[in-house]
């Protein structure tokens, strides 16, 4: 159980990390060719995006791979074939309708949200969320089926036709003004989710089983527990993204009321388009940990998913706690590398760099949270995962409306909202976890690589003190400090109680 668990981490988590790091390229020159105002463009629109792509298609990957997972077990692969079909005609259905609303509404939304310019940008980007569905169902499909290789091979398709596609009609489309830009970027975003799609049907159409073992179900009674599971889990994913949905109309308006529009939609665009970014490049390589996860807890007992989620959450701090120390850190030098000339955050450099320094530790926060939250959807307790997003998803918006109105906070009241999200809706998820399955040893984690984080912490703050441009930084914390973490796993025999190292590589030699 264990050895396969790992492997599924360690394949998501290597397509990941090549995904996010297409994904940064893509990212850090698009801001270039963008430019600050452009940039608060692109984050009007993609966070609609993906309120639309979770109501349509989000936690199917999750519902599926329950379901499919189930089916196997049973050696049904009929029905794990079926439960894919029923699938991407329900949810194919419901994601066109999505998509056409929102090519036929681009303008009323964007008039909403205070800024026309936003017009192209949707309906460049509204065929993605047909397309998105797809996708996300044949991922679900290859989960349940314990083989993590497709989604990776689609997520590094996914993420290098952005890179390339997005940034050449970026570039292409400038001359025409910022917002044809932006919408060439987001074509571009579009053509990669085809691309990535089609390979995906390709590996299916070659890899899908076609065992006789098991029988075929009524659509109705597939689309009957397909429903069943996935409900609870869209809608309990659907939280974030329609709060990100809420921010990109809330934020800008209620900054409007001390700043003009112009500097409104650039402080929205350097807390959501370049902190929120790099703090979630590191959340999403622990997304590898949440969906392997999930097939592995279906039909076990407690004592083994207590076993498994231990695993599970060792890998989230292991990942997530060094990368928090890093970014707060040398926060400046992540800044200026990587936005830092004067035209693209222009006055906003210092802003950002207090910002994602501030924000650091929403990296471990947020990476908790998603396992928690497929840990609780694969277990039966989606309910509870819905009322813990709900509830702390409520306390954000509240507290969002009254502290950016605080002329003196303004947008430092959006990222204190984000913390206050992120640390109760954690600590709700603590306890229901601990009353479904008995687990609570998060601490008992945090001891066993406590050494390694004291000594990535000191070299780092030595590194900052250094005397050498802010590239160079990031390069000795990521090979001195980095190495010295990893050496400090080592010393203390970390990396077999995380990683199975040794074994697995006697396995595979002999």
């Amino acid at each position: 159980m264990k050895d396969k668990f790992i492997r599924g981490v360690g394949i998501l988590l290597i397509s990941g990390v090549i995904a996010k790091v297409l994904g940064a390229i893509f990212r850090i020159p698009l801001t270039w060719v963008l430019g600050i105002d452009g940039l608060g463009l692109y984050q009007l629109i993609y966070p609609v995006f993906a309120l639309l792509i979770v109501l349509s298609s989000s936690g199917m990957p999750t519902a599926i791979s329950k379901l499919v997972a189930t089916k196997v077990k049973e050696g049904n692969y009929v029905g794990a074939n079926q439960v894919l079909k029923v699938a991407c005609v329900f949810f194919g259905a419901i994601s066109f309708v999505f998509g056409v609303l929102l090519f036929m509404l681009a303008e009323q939304i964007s008039s909403i949200q205070g800024n026309t310019l936003s017009i192209w940008g949707y309906k460049a980007i509204a065929p993605a969320i047909f397309v998105v569905s797809f996708l996300s169902c044949l991922r679900g499909y290859f989960q349940g089926m314990n083989n993590m290789v497709p989604t990776a091979i689609s997520q590094i398709i996914e993420q290098g036709g952005k890179l390339i596609l997005g940034l050449l009609l970026a570039w292409l489309l400038l001359p025409f003004g910022v917002e044809f830009a932006t919408s060439g970027a987001l074509l571009g975003v579009t053509l990669s989710e085809v691309f990535a799609t089609i390979t995906l049907f390709i590996i299916y159409k070659k890899q899908r089983k076609k065992s006789i073992l098991g029988q075929k179900s009524k659509f109705r009674l597939v689309l009957s527990e397909l429903v069943r599971v996935a409900l609870p889990i869209i809608v309990s994913s659907v939280i974030l993204p329609i709060l990100a949905f809420v921010d990109s109309f809330l934020v800008v308006n209620l900054l409007m009321k001390d700043f003009p529009v112009d500097v409104s939609t650039q402080l929205w665009g350097v807390s959501s388009g370049v902190v929120t970014s790099l703090i979630n490049f590191p959340i999403a390589l622990s997304l590898s940990v949440a969906v392997s996860v999930v097939p592995q807890l279906v039909g076990k007992q407690n004592d083994e998913r207590k076993k498994l989620l231990n695993k599970a959450f060792e890998l989230i701090l292991l990942i997530s706690i060094p990368a928090a120390i890093f970014l707060c850190v040398l926060s400046r030098s992540v800044i200026t590398t990587l936005y830092g000339m004067n035209f693209v955050l222009a006055d906003k450099t210092l802003l950002a760099v207090r910002l994602l320094s501030f924000s650091a530790p929403l990296v471990v926060l947020g990476s908790i949270l998603q396992t928690q939250t497929s840990s609780l959807q694969a277990v039966g307790s989606g309910g509870r995962a819905l009322i813990t997003m709900l509830l702390a998803g409520l306390m954000k918006v509240v507290l969002t409306i009254i502290l950016v109105r605080v002329p003196s906070l303004n947008i430092w009241g959006f990222t204190i909202a984000n913390f206050a999200f992120y640390l109760l809706a954690v600590g709700i998820n603590v306890v229901f976890i601990h009353k479904k399955i008995g687990y609570s040893a998060y601490f008992q984690c945090v001891k066993k690589i406590l050494p390694a984080i004291l000594l990535l912490t000191l070299v780092l703050l030595n590194v900052l003190l250094l005397n050498v441009s802010d590239f160079v930084k990031i390069i000795l914390g990521l090979t001195v400090g980095g190495g010295g973490y990893i050496f400090s796993l080592l010393v203390f025999d970390v990396d077999i109680k995380f990683l199975n190292l040794r074994r697995m590589s006697i396995k595979n030699s002999s």
